[in-house]
């Protein structure tokens, strides 16, 4: 990562200047997580589920937006406290799924849920304590979740709940998003765009899709209840 005396950050290979459409493809791509937002409004709304009951989902979508709004700021204005607004939610918004998702569909108890959770901050933080940032050009961040993904897709698939294909196929897409963001650089000199805002695309269709499995959880939780 280098910075220049402006404080502007150039991580990716769009980005030539700074101005602050410098990165016009990353900037613009990011229309797709407010897209995947809304389109899980609909469904949401359908399920009639109170809002004590989709609390978890309603702030994931809300995370959605903040994805968008901080991922813009952060292609827009390259600074170090954008990178923050950028990175936040989305770390937000993998914790709160993991934990929706334990007590949802694997329908664990507190302290199974704790557990499993408390093991993946175990794991996220090792890796940021031996493996270097700034590896896979940044995306190695995006490895737990990665790997937390497929893993739940396949225990899913375990207890034979309906979200398992939906969840193991993000978890495929997922997995190419990650390639593409970390080859963002290396293809610079083939494709001036960067494969970055692919990224965008393809991550914005796996958090719509990973927060569908877990409305469709809603009517058993309904008729628990």
């Amino acid at each position: 990562m280098m910075t220049t005396n402006t404080h502007i950050i150039y991580q990716y290979c769009e980005r030539l200047s700074t101005d602050v459409w410098a990165e016009p493809f990353n900037a613009v791509t990011n229309l797709a997580f407010i897209l995947a937002a809304v389109m899980l409004i609909p469904p949401l709304v359908r399920s009639r589920a109170s809002m004590i009951r989709t609390a978890d989902i309603v702030l994931l979508v809300g995370l959605l937006f903040a994805i968008a709004i901080g991922s813009l700021l952060w292609h827009t204005l390259a600074t170090a406290w954008a990178e923050l607004a950028d990175v936040i939610p989305i770390l937000l918004f993998i914790l709160l799924y993991l934990l929706s998702f334990l007590y949802r569909i694997a329908k664990l108890n507190t302290p199974q849920v704790l557990g499993w959770f408390g093991l993946f901050l175990v794991v996220n933080s090792g890796l940021t304590i031996f493996i270097p940032a700034n590896s896979l050009n940044g995306s190695i961040f995006y490895l737990p979740a990665f790997i937390a993904l497929i893993l739940i897709g396949l225990y899913a698939r375990h207890i034979q709940h309906t979200a398992a294909h939906r969840l193991l196929l993000s978890g495929a897409i997922f997995g190419l998003s990650i390639v593409l963001r970390s080859l963002d650089k290396i293809v610079c000199p083939s494709w001036p765009t960067g494969s970055h805002f692919l990224w965008h695309i393809l991550n914005a269709y796996v958090l719509y899709s990973v927060t569908l499995a877990l409305m469709n959880s809603l009517q058993p939780i309904e008729d628990n209840g």
